[in-house]
């Protein structure tokens, strides 16, 4: 009997440690993007996502209290325990909550739990205001983990809808020891954009129609409630009569959950006493609208009032009645809004302007490349008016003639999206600067030339002696001989050229710096 109770429980340990081994390795495969995917494919993305986070950062806090700087019940610690629970599995893990009992350690190593020690990691995107940031997003006071008491991380408690931003982190800030809710430390300005990217969600469901009765508006004025006309919408509406001077208004305020384009409907019982000319006013993302609608007829149904109109998300945009300029009893009752489409107000970010070199003679072609992108693609990038031709990847580039004033020029850059957003950039300039024509001999020993190497450009020509693909050298027959650096300069060795540059003091030896428009063969 003995024996068998031996032999039974030796089999239930090989086969639990059987199965621990095979959880230990599908557990080594995770990645921390694979567990984002695996979170996102089963739907906890988006809002979802953004309330168990901030979930278990309430349930664990008090669990680390006071801070301890021991990797554990630290900042990052804290951080997690808070993620790498929710990463795991997809829960949030509450009997892990206070005043449970709880170990600190259990969430700690799991395979494909948010990164440790990586610093520098462009995972982690630099941010300037909370005003960037999802609820919920790990921040760090460094492009990524590093272990040490100048490093601090935190999760974003997103804002009290006031311009205040908050965190949750571990540590001893604002006077309290441990895991609290505190104002946005202004140290942080990074977010890893893995667990950024889920917690936007990256299909969001569109958001659909969106009706407003008459108990959801808000009025002014003097206004009754009526239910006897049949046509309707709910149980009740409201009526005003007319006047010349407006005062009274009735005001749908929808809560637009992301920028769109809606279509507008009202609805309103009708009646041979009501006004021919009811003024709905639409106020949409960049405008308005009034529209006047003839009430004495049509009623009891949806009206479209305007199409395809922008609204941004939140309660910025709305339609007001007013009772001013029309005669008759004006009716507010209902209005629909009935989504079209998602509305892109993101601009394009330019990331990089480039100009060829410094400095340029008038009319010579200045050599412009950008780098821009788009969250739904760039349409068209210009610099000072000229048109780039897009390139690989995300480069734009083309060319200008310099202008022909001395001096320096900003280069404009404009890029615009296929919905009409514009990034403007005027951060690089070039010098318009005089050419001197000049030996070779005087342009390699003459101190003055070095002087002014970054005032103007100098002009040699002579005999030509192949270097390389991208340089040769040219002499005069002044006995000296400049280097002379030109991309693909299709010259050989016996050629007689002119070359006109900027000349490079800081090179060993120096050298005259040509694009290939400066060099010109002789025939």
């Amino acid at each position: 009997m003995k024996k068998s109770v031996v032999c039974r429980f030796t089999m239930l340990y090989v086969i639990a440690a059987l199965i621990a081994c095979a959880l230990a390795s599908s557990a080594f495969a995770q990645t921390t993007q694979s567990r984002i995917n695996t979170l996102v494919s089963a739907g906890k993305s988006g809002i979802v996502l953004q309330n168990m986070v901030m979930d278990r950062c309430a349930g664990v806090a008090p669990q680390n209290r006071p801070y301890v700087f021991d990797g554990i019940g630290d900042c990052y610690g804290f951080c997690r325990q808070v993620w790498n629970a929710i990463l795991y599995d997809g829960s949030v893990h509450s009997e892990d909550y206070y005043p449970n009992a709880y170990n600190k350690s259990r969430w700690l190593n799991i395979t494909g739990g948010i990164p440790v020690n990586t610093a520098p990691d462009p995972n982690w995107i630099y941010f300037a205001s909370g005003s960037e940031l999802v609820t919920g997003d790990l921040l760090a006071t460094a492009q990524g983990h590093a272990w040490g008491s100048n490093w601090h991380g935190g999760i974003f408690a997103g804002s009290d809808g006031s311009g205040n931003y908050y965190n949750w982190d571990c540590s001893h800030l604002n006077n309290l020891d441990g895991a609290y809710k505190r104002p946005l430390y202004s140290g942080f300005h990074y977010y890893y954009k893995p667990l950024h990217d889920a917690l936007i969600g990256s299909n969001p469901p569109p958001p659909g129609t969106i009706t407003l009765d008459n108990t959801d508006a808000t009025f002014t004025g003097s206004w009754t409630t009526g239910t006897m006309s049949t046509d309707k919408y709910g149980s009740d509406y409201r009526f005003t009569n007319g006047q010349a001077t407006e005062d009274s208004t009735a005001t749908w305020r929808p809560n637009i959950p992301a920028p769109a384009y809606y279509d507008v409907y009202v609805w309103y019982p009708q009646g041979s006493n009501r006004s021919t000319a009811a003024p709905y006013k639409v106020v949409y993302y960049g405008g308005s609208v009034v529209v006047p609608v003839n009430q004495t007829s049509g009623g009891g149904a949806w009206h479209k009032i305007a199409s395809a109109t922008p609204f941004l998300a939140g309660t910025s945009g709305y339609v007001v009645l007013g009772n001013g300029g029309t005669s008759g009893v004006v009716m507010a009752d209902a209005v629909q809004f009935v989504y079209v489409g998602a509305l892109d107000i993101i601009p394009p970010v330019i990331s990089s302007v480039s100009c060829s070199q410094a400095m340029f003679a008038a009319g010579y072609p200045v050599q412009v490349t950008v780098d821009v992108t788009d969250d739904t693609g760039v349409t068209s990038v210009t610099a000072n008016g000229i048109a780039l031709t897009k390139g690989a990847g995300n480069t734009w580039a083309g060319s200008m003639n310099a202008d022909a004033a001395l001096g320096s020029h900003a280069v404009s850059v404009v890029a615009k999206d296929a919905a009409g957003n514009i990034a403007v950039n005027s951060s690089v300039s070039y010098m318009t600067a005089p050419v001197v024509a000049v030996s070779g001999k005087a342009l390699s020993s003459d101190k003055a030339a070095a002087l002014a190497a970054g005032k103007y450009l100098f002009r040699v020509c002579g005999s030509v002696t192949f270097i390389g693909t991208n340089s040769f050298s040219i002499s005069d027959g002044s006995g000296a001989y400049i280097k002379v650096f030109c991309q693909s300069h299709g010259l050989a060795t016996g050629d007689f050229a002119v070359a006109c540059g900027m000349w490079d003091t800081t090179s060993t030896p120096p050298v005259l710096r040509c694009q290939i428009e400066q060099v010109r063969k002789a025939k």
